[in-house]
């Protein structure tokens, strides 16, 4: 997602170097995890083989990760087909990638702009009429606006932690991606809100 276009302020919280959520998808997780280790490597060569072997270990820790989610994912989605959600920031976009999701797109015009009520009310109907199961948001979107599309949509509104925490919630990266697919599959079921 890097704008093919100068980045200016009226675009919005834009990145002119793209999407940064990267860590949310387990591919480009891996991919920027290669990048470390070449850093790393080139740096200080003299510890080249316990950057290579760390690196070995996080990527099949990451595989893994993907492969136990992806499966559980299918397994939810059967009989599915379409969009599944609609996210209020452009922040899951690796994860869909990752997972072989599809989104309608993000409640928010511009990143990082609160959308106006004229915006909220042409998204949640497109929303409603789009067959889409939930509204997703990390832990950071303002949860007001979050419930009013969810409120105007009739649609549940999931909102998930964009990174590792501690006290009961996801403490490693494995534990992330596992709590925000089973949030996920529990939305499909019907039973989160």
């Amino acid at each position: 997602e890097r704008p093919l276009l100068p980045v200016d302020r009226s675009m919005g919280d834009v990145h002119p170097n793209g999407n940064p959520h990267f860590w949310l998808g387990p591919d480009a997780m891996i991919q920027a995890t290669t990048v470390v280790r070449d850093t790393l490597v080139a740096n200080d060569p003299a510890n080249a083989a316990a950057y290579k072997a760390g690196y070995e270990s996080l990527k099949k820790t990451i595989e893994d990760v993907k492969a136990r989610n992806a499966a559980k994912l299918k397994t939810a989605m059967a009989g599915h087909t379409g969009p599944l959600f609609i996210e209020y920031h452009r922040e899951f976009t690796y994860f869909i990638q990752s997972f072989g999701l599809v989104s309608i797109g993000s409640i928010e015009e511009k990143p990082g702009v609160t959308p106006s009520a004229g915006r909220l009310a042409d998204v949640a109907m497109q929303a409603k009429n789009a067959g889409i199961k939930f509204i997703i948001a990390g832990d950071t979107a303002p949860r007001k606006t979050v419930s009013k599309v969810a409120e105007l949509s009739g649609l549940p509104a999931l909102i998930v932690p964009l990174s590792v925490k501690a006290n009961g919630k996801p403490g490693t990266y494995p534990e992330l991606i596992d709590f925000v697919v089973d949030q996920i599959v529990e939305a499909l079921k019907g039973k989160k809100s």
